[in-house]
């Protein structure tokens, strides 16, 4: 890790009302950021620092490999919550079913909204084709 670079980089996302003292970015090379790069992913601050350089519209003080790399861990960072919620969903949706299926009487009030889960049969025919596997 570059730790001047580093500084720089912690420098630059201060509160704009702090003073900098901060180096130009574009004094640091490809080679600088490729060494830099692992911990700024590590320490959280990517992503973070990605989204300050596009908001101050300044994503040409960095070398195009560098910001490629950043823009790609947000891409897969995305990618990754998108997969997040699509299972969080389906577990939801499942314990919906589970709960109409299961615990429910089937002469109680239906309590729960009616998305896509059938009223309760206790019968498994019922399951969404997407719970059949």
């Amino acid at each position: 890790m570059n730790r001047d670079l580093a500084r720089a980089v912690l420098a630059r996302l201060r509160p704009a009302r702090e003073p900098s003292t901060a180096k130009d970015l574009r004094q640091f090379g490809v080679r600088e950021w490729q060494q830099t790069l692992d911990w700024l992913v590590d320490s959280d601050l990517a992503l973070y620092f990605l989204r300050h350089l596009q908001i101050s519209n300044e994503t040409g003080i960095i070398p195009p490999q560098t910001l490629c790399h950043l823009e790609t861990c947000f891409k897969e960072n995305q990618a990754r919550w998108e997969r997040l919620a699509e299972v969080f969903e389906r577990i939801t949706e499942a314990r919906v079913y589970h709960i109409r299926t299961r615990l429910l009487p089937s002469h109680s009030v239906n309590l729960l909204p009616s998305k896509s889960v059938p009223a309760s049969t206790g019968d498994s025919s019922h399951m969404p084709s997407k719970w059949a596997n």
